[in-house]
């Protein structure tokens, strides 16, 4: 009896696991697409607007209830206290990252001519990224946590 209890929490922890890596791979893709979004809503803002980022940033987090939303919050009080934008998001790579502070961080820096090459060549890199994590989700996350509840059932018909 101590055998079945113990292979069947066996199998849940494993099972359990390969559900958290999943939802990683998953989280990714969302924090992406919401950055692709906003960069196409910020792009069109400043572009026919000539809105300035701050008050895209607050117009966007209004509208739209993502997992970015708060990062983005964060990033607007950084602009304006004028730190350096920085996202801590344990769901993003470091090229995520780097993706998102470079886009703020050249803003700053940015006149209206450079303004829209940055855009546009922030959408083409998130466009590559996301293409990348879709991927990934597809083909690693969806194999790793069905391998792991075939795992979990080894483990637990080896402890029986």
């Amino acid at each position: 009896m101590i055998r079945l209890a113990v292979g069947a929490t066996l199998m849940a922890v494993v099972t359990y696991i390969g559900m958290g890596i999943d939802r990683f791979y998953k989280m990714r893709v969302e924090y992406l697409k919401g950055f692709a979004d906003f960069l196409s809503y910020a792009s069109r803002e400043a572009g026919f607007l000539k809105t300035d980022i701050l008050r895209i940033i607050s117009l966007y987090c209004a509208s739209e209830s993502s997992n970015l939303t708060k990062f983005l919050k964060e990033t607007a009080k950084k602009l304006e206290s004028g730190e350096q934008p920085a996202i801590d998001c344990v769901y993003l790579t470091k090229k995520d990252k780097r993706l998102y502070e470079s886009f703020f961080q050249g803003l700053i820096n940015a006149d209206y001519r450079t303004q829209e090459k940055l855009f546009s060549h922030h959408i083409a890199e998130i466009s590559e990224l996301l293409k990348e994590a879709e991927n990934n989700k597809k083909n690693k996350g969806e194999l790793i946590r069905k391998l792991m509840a075939l795992g979990g059932v080894a483990l637990m018909v080896i402890v029986i």
